[in-house]
C-alpha cells in the first residue's frame, strides 16, 4: 500500500467510502470467517487505468475523511496524526457538502471534506447510519433518530429496535421505519412518528435489516430469521414471501440499488447447507424490485462472507457490489474488498491493513470525483 501525492494520482473512481480501522474497536466482533476461508490467500490488485483531476482543496485530508482513485488501494495521507479514537460510520456527499457521523458526532462539510464543522454531539446506542433525500438526511440507530435540515439537527426521535429507515422522496420531512417485529411506522410531516401501517408480518417474524425503495415508502423489504425476504407493496399493510431465497434461511443485510429500485442485493445464510457442514453464506440479486431472487456468489476459500456485511451497490454502475472483511485477528492485517458482478464473478483487492471499511456511498452530483473515504482510527496517521 502506498501513500498518494498530489503528483500520483490513479483512477478517478465514483464513490465514497466509510472506513473503520479494527485498532479501534469498531469491527464486529462476532464475526468470523468459515473453517474453509484461508487469511493467508493473497488478493490480486484492480489495475488504475486513468489519471483524475486535482484533490478537491489543497489539504491532504482531515480527521473525518481521507481520499482514493482506485477503490481504496491507495489513500491521501492525513495532514497529521489523528488524536484518540475516530470512528466515522456514516457519509453522503452532493455538491460540494459532505454529511458523516463521526463518533457521537454529527459533522458537515461545504467544501467536499477540506474541513468539517460539528453540527451536533449526539447519543447513540450504535454506530450511526446515514439516509438522505433531497436536502433532508437522517441519522439513526437502533434506538434514535435524528433529523438533518441544513446545519439544524432536530432532537431526537427515540424508537427501539429500528431495523431500516425509509424517506419520502416526493417530501422528505416524511420518514417510515421497521422494527424488529417487523411493524412499519410512519411520520406526519412533522417527523414525528405518529401511526403504524397495517398489520405485522406472522407473529414470529424477527427481522434483521429492512429496506425501502428510494422512490416510494410503499416498496419495503423484510429480511428475517428462517423466512427468507418478505415484500410489501403497500407500505407494510400486507406482506409476501420473495421467490427464489432458499427455506429456511436467515437474510442479514439486504440494499436497494440508490436510482434503479428494481435492483435489490440480499447477503442470506442457507439454513441446510450450514447444517450439512458447508458454509452456507451467499450473495444473492433481485431484478424486479425484491420479488424474485437469483444466486451470485457463496462463500469460499477466496471469498469470506459473514453474517450481515454492509452492501453497497455500485451508483454508477448497477451490475456491481461491495463488501469487505477485515482479517485482523485471523492471523492477517489484511483487509479484502469484494466487487460482486451481477454475472456471477467476483473482484477482490486489499485495502490498507488495519483498515475496516464500514461503509459505502456515492456523491449524488460530483460522479468524477475522488471517493472520500470516512477514517477510523486510533492515533494513527496514514
Amino acid at each position: 500500500m502506498k501513500l498518494i501525492q498530489n503528483n500520483d494520482m490513479t483512477t478517478c473512481m465514483r464513490f465514497l467510502l466509510v472506513l473503520s480501522l479494527i485498532s479501534c474497536g469498531g469491527g464486529n466482533t462476532s464475526q468470523e470467517p468459515q473453517a474453509d476461508a484461508s487469511p493467508e490467500v493473497d488478493a490480486p490488485a484492480l489495475t488504475p487505468d486513468a489519471a483524475p483531476a486535482a484533490y478537491p482543496c489543497d489539504a491532504s485530508g482531515s480527521s473525518v475523511i481521507t481520499w482514493s482513485f482506485d477503490e481504496g488501494l491507495t489513500l491521501a495521507p492525513t495532514p497529521s496524526a489523528n488524536s484518540g479514537v475516530i470512528y466515522t460510520s456514516g457519509v453522503v456527499a452532493w455538491d460540494a457538502n459532505v454529511l458523516a457521523t463521526s463518533n457521537g458526532d454529527i459533522v458537515l462539510s461545504t467544501d467536499h471534506g477540506c474541513t468539517f464543522q460539528t453540527l451536533d454531539t449526539v447519543e447513540t446506542s450504535h454506530p450511526l447510519a446515514l439516509t438522505k433525500s433531497g436536502a433532508i438526511a437522517y441519522a439513526w440507530d437502533r434506538e434514535h433518530i435524528y433529523k438533518i435540515d441544513g446545519t439544524m439537527v432536530a432532537p431526537a426521535i427515540e424508537r427501539n429496535n429500528l431495523m431500516g429507515l425509509g424517506i419520502n422522496p416526493s417530501n422528505p420531512q416524511q420518514i417510515s421505519v421497521v422494527n424488529q417485529q417487523g411493524s412499519v411506522t410512519k411520520s406526519t410531516d412533522t417527523g414525528s412518528l405518529q401511526y403504524r401501517i397495517g398489520t405485522r408480518p406472522p407473529p414470529e417474524t424477527f427481522v434483521y435489516r429492512a429496506a425501502f425503495s428510494p422512490t416510494s415508502l410503499d416498496d419495503v423489504l423484510l429480511g428475517t430469521q428462517l423466512q427468507g425476504v418478505l415484500f410489501s407493496e403497500d407500505g407494510g399493510s400486507n406482506w409476501q414471501s420473495a421467490s427464489g431465497i432458499p427455506t429456511p434461511s436467515n437474510v442479514f443485510n439486504l440494499v436497494y440499488h440508490p436510482t434503479n429500485p428494481n435492483i435489490v442485493w440480499a447477503m442470506l445464510l442457507d439454513i441446510e447447507e450450514s447444517d450439512a457442514g458447508r458454509p452456507g453464506k451467499w450473495i444473492y440479486r433481485s431484478d424486479d424490485g425484491g420479488h424474485s431472487f437469483a444466486a451470485v456468489a457463496s462463500e469460499s476459500a477466496t471469498l469470506t462472507l459473514v453474517n450481515g456485511p454492509f452492501l453497497a451497490p455500485a451508483r454508477y454502475d448497477e451490475d456491481s457490489l461491495y463488501s469487505m472483511f477485515n482479517f485482523q485477528g485471523f492471523g492477517s492485517s489484511k483487509t479484502e474488498i469484494y466487487k460482486f458482478n451481477k454475472n456471477g464473478t467476483v473482484e477482490t483487492f486489499q485495502a490498507p491493513e488495519y483498515i475496516n471499511l464500514e461503509s459505502i456511498g456515492w456523491s449524488e452530483t460530483l460522479a468524477d470525483g475522488p471517493m472520500l473515504m470516512g477514517i477510523g482510527a486510533e492515533d494513527f496517521t496514514f
